[in-house]
């Protein structure tokens, strides 16, 4: 599950990824529960040594600056696959943007990962004021292969390869300051709880300063919001208006993902 403005209007909306049978759909819900729209992806639900999704990494993020959330992931030309298992990636799989609100395609490129377990994060590499990346890393255990994707030519901007495990994050940060973000794999985790599985979000949804937990109700095939019902005499702003928190939060649909927890700003 991830969250973004998927209606661009300012309030969050949901990303599901789940199994309708052997193939994996991403859904799309509005804060209220409404349905926007489902993508069948066209990949098995079954992937790598333990049978999980971690192939089809997604977020949700205006990565070419038309000022509309696109959503980002991995998808396949469908059909049968051999064992209906995903072991490593087949001809016509794509990178793929998909307008939030609709659904509709806004480009996609060739897969750039060849492993059953990889992520996918965001970064402004020329920074905040420009478009956005999509990059994709590949090699969770084994070397690691980085590609960055322009979000608005969809070019394809560099590609690296370290004789290294990438490890289990993938995220992106401002290292140096100069207002553009750097990727970020390997072993320099932030302190937190790791989320392994991806099927629950902690984030401030209604934008009161206080974090909800939403997650998937499998036996009734819902999504849930749980919220603190007990009033508070504080005041703040809501860390969804921090550019790092909403960021992190928008791909938690990516990979395995360190909690990070909210910054307090008191009115």
């Amino acid at each position: 599950m991830a969250v973004g403005e998927l209606c661009n209007d300012g309030r969050c909306g949901f990303l599901v990824l789940d199994a309708d049978g052997p193939e994996l759909v991403l859904d799309a819900f509005s804060l209220a529960g409404r349905p926007l729209w489902g993508f069948r992806t066209g990949l098995p639900a079954r992937g790598g040594w333990d049978g999980r999704s971690w192939h089809v990494p997604f977020a949700a993020w205006d990565v070419n600056a038309d000022g509309r959330t696109e959503v980002l992931l991995h998808a396949g030309p469908g059909g049968a696959r051999g064992d209906d298992s995903y072991e490593a990636a087949g001809p016509d799989e794509r990178l793929v943007a998909l307008d939030a609100a609709t659904g509709e395609v806004v480009w996609q490129v060739p897969w750039p990962a060849r492993r059953p377990r990889v992520m996918l994060t965001v970064a402004h590499l020329d920074g905040p004021d420009e478009p956005a990346c999509a990059v994709v890393l590949d090699g969770t255990y084994g070397d690691e292969l980085v590609t960055a994707v322009d979000g608005a030519t969809c070019h394809t901007r560099w590609q690296v390869r370290h004789e290294r495990p990438a490890g289990h994050n993938l995220d992106a940060a401002d290292l140096t300051e100069d207002g553009a973000e750097q990727p970020l794999s390997g072993g320099e985790l932030p302190l937190g709880a790791r989320l392994k599985a991806r099927n629950h979000v902690c984030v401030d949804l209604l934008g009161d300063y206080r974090e909800e937990f939403a997650g998937i109700d499998h036996e009734r095939g819902t999504v849930f919001v749980a919220t603190n019902p007990a009033p508070t005499r504080r005041r703040a702003f809501s860390p969804m208006q921090d550019f790092a928190y909403r960021h992190e939060r928008s791909q938690l649909g990516s990979g395995y993902y360190t909690y990070i927890a909210p910054p307090m700003l008191w009115v």
